[in-house]
């Protein structure tokens, strides 16, 4: 089975960054950044939930 470009991301392997999967992570990463910067302190609630999901363990 052929590994996804992600999965070789992931991996630490050569991967190609042209790659819909990818590029649909960076589009919601973008979305969830601007929406966090846009939002003024009281209106942000409870983001932890979200910045885990995109940022995972970093």
């Amino acid at each position: 089975m052929t590994k996804s470009e992600r999965e070789k991301l992931a991996a630490g392997e050569w991967y190609t960054c042209i790659d819909d999967e990818l590029e649909a992570l960076r589009f919601a990463a973008r979305d969830a950044v601007f929406e966090h910067n846009s939002l003024p302190p009281r209106q942000r609630g409870n983001i932890a939930p979200a910045l885990r999901a995109l940022l995972g363990g970093a």
